[in-house]
């Protein structure tokens, strides 16, 4: 038996027999041409083609939307395909040259970052440079067809076609050489239940076709050719996970609350109105985080007219449940064209979200006034994302008194009196946080970003990622400083990183006392079948233990102890 440890992409348990995905390398060679125009026709041949693909994908499944719009994004981008054209012009070199010059320079201008967007962006611009290399070099690459649903599908790297044929072939489960959880390719992964890991070097020697494999999206390890025990071991804990699921699938019950009837709020997590629907779909309590930055990524500058529409539309919809907006938190790790940018050194500590904001006053102003607007028509909030002094929230709160004067002065109608909340996400934030009480009404821990920050890992970065950890014993110790702080001054506090979805630890955040989880939708019915079957009192009782660990392995361990005693028993 041999045992590999890589990265989760997707939670569940699959075990079956492994299909090697063979790929010949795409070698591309470039030549000098005078019929230019061929070339030019041959690349844009190919963007068509692969547009249409995209399309047919989108009118599959709505899950293809987000990466629909990113992928068709690049096929229009000048500095893109704007750019191969010029070269074959200008260098007179054929197309598939053209491109991957093109695109070996944009990657490498994007590999200076180890920010996690940057690494999500490259794994999109490759996808399309190998879509548009294969269709003109003619190249029929791949096995796939054999897979069925007893198959685990080996990759070095898998496409959104992979994802695809897996769904139409019920493949339970793959693994990855490479691949980055925040990218777009891998939130279709997870919406489509399909198990994976990633990060497991050299698949395609280390595993052969026909051996058995299991892949544990919990804890990331791959067993190859286990010993009977250890499938056994892995057949229970897949029966006990797949039972739970039906019974999630199968529960309509909207309320939540734990087992020993403690109430908890679970709100969205939204890029756009379109995802609103959501919201009464899953029983939800509102939207607890509007990543208004998406509108901007997606559509341009948007005037404040426009704005004020798309925000007054959501409070509409959303019938006096709250929507808290959270500025837009551009800059250094998402760029928009329509905006100036430049890419940092280190993006992670450079200019972006409020610092942003306060560099683009105009723009930010035109935002503030817009929710100040909307106000008027419903139960509106606004998130400042990235605070990381009192002053920077002092000047920012200075700005929209200065635009509540400007709205009055145009006898515009507006709400005085909206709450504005800060974002945790820095560790100048999170160790001084009673000095932010007084002045903020209200705080959402953005753990995404706050623990990248504390213990100083990319958790992308293949090198460190092992490092990376929602339970390091100094983030469990600031979590529960944060929420001791803030529910001592009667303020509410509220999880909205991808912490707050992920079922593993539910329990240790409510037993460190957090009530209120702003996620993707699709989480919410697992969370809330999972909070059912804890008690509150246990959970605090069982964190309280975690506290007193010095490891990250050690309290692992007994967190998976814990959540298989109540779901995953052995």
């Amino acid at each position: 038996m041999i045992i590999k440890k890589g990265a989760v992409i997707s939670n569940g348990i699959a075990i079956g027999k492994a299909l090697v995905i063979c790929r010949d390398k795409i070698s591309v060679k470039g030549y000098r041409t005078q019929d230019t125009d061929t070339e030019i026709e041959k690349l844009y041949t190919a963007v068509s083609h692969t547009s249409k693909l995209l399309d047919q994908m989108q009118l599959l499944s709505k899950r293809y939307k987000e990466l629909y719009d990113v992928y068709k994004l690049l096929l229009t981008d000048e500095s893109f395909i704007g750019k191969a054209v010029s070269m074959i012009k200008e260098e007179k070199v054929n197309a598939e040259y053209a491109l991957k010059k093109i695109t070996d320079n944009l990657m490498n201008k994007l590999s200076i970052s180890d920010n996690e967007y940057f690494q999500a962006r490259m794994h999109d611009i490759k996808d399309i440079y190998m879509y548009l290399v294969r269709y003109m070099s003619n190249i029929v690459v791949e096995n796939i067809e054999e897979a069925d649903e007893n198959s685990i599908l080996i990759f070095n790297d898998f496409t959104v076609s992979d994802i695809d044929a897996m769904i139409k072939k019920k493949v339970k489960g793959f693994v990855s050489s490479s691949g980055n959880k925040m990218n777009h390719k891998s939130i279709i992964v997870r919406e489509s239940g399909i198990v994976a890991v990633s990060n497991i070097k050299h698949t395609d020697t280390v595993i052969k076709t026909g051996d058995t494999v299991i892949v544990d999206g919990f804890l990331g390890y791959v067993s190859i050719n286990p010993d009977e025990t250890t499938l056994q071991k892995y057949k229970k804990k897949k029966d006990d996970y797949d039972n739970f699921l039906y019974s999630v699938k199968y529960e309509h019950d909207t309320t939540c609350k734990t087992k020993d009837g403690s109430i908890v709020s679970l709100y969205a997590n939204i890029n756009s109105n379109d995802e609103l629907t959501y919201i009464n779909v899953h029983g939800l309590n509102g939207v607890g985080l509007y990543r208004t930055e998406f509108l901007y990524i997606n559509n341009g500058l948007l005037s404040e007219e426009e704005q004020y529409n798309i925000y007054k539309t959501a409070l509409h919809v959303l019938h006096n449940k709250p929507l808290v907006i959270r500025t837009f938190d551009l800059g250094g790790d998402k760029i928009s064209r329509f905006m100036p940018n430049s890419i940092e050194e280190n993006p992670a500590l450079g200019l972006r979200a409020v610092r942003y904001s306060m560099k683009y006053r105009d723009f930010f102003a035109a935002q503030i006034r817009a929710v100040l607007r909307a106000g008027t028509s419903g139960d509106i909030r606004l998130l400042l994302p990235m605070i990381s002094s009192v002053d920077e929230l002092l000047e920012v709160k200075s700005i929209i008194e200065n635009e509540k004067k400007r709205l009055q002065e145009m006898n515009i109608p507006y709400r005085d009196n909206i709450p504005v909340g800060i974002m945790i996400e820095v560790p100048s934030t999170a160790a001084a946080i009673d000095r932010f009480i007084k002045y903020a009404d209200f705080f959402s821990v953005g753990t995404n970003d706050l623990i990248q920050y504390m213990i100083c890992v990319d958790r992308n970065n293949e090198d460190v990622s092992s490092l990376y950890s929602p339970v390091h014993p100094a983030i469990l110790c600031t979590l529960k400083n944060i929420y001791d702080k803030v529910s001592e001054s009667g303020k509410t506090i509220s999880i909205c990183g991808e912490l707050a979805g992920d079922g593993r630890y539910i329990a240790v955040l409510i037993g460190l006392g957090y009530r209120s989880f702003s996620m993707n939708p699709r989480s919410s019915y697992m969370i809330r079948k999972m909070l059912s079957t804890f008690s509150a009192d246990d959970c605090k009782s069982f964190v309280n233990i975690l506290l007193s660990c010095d490891t990250i392995d050690e309290i692992e361990a007994l967190i998976t102890d814990f959540n298989g005693k109540q779901i995953l028993s052995d």
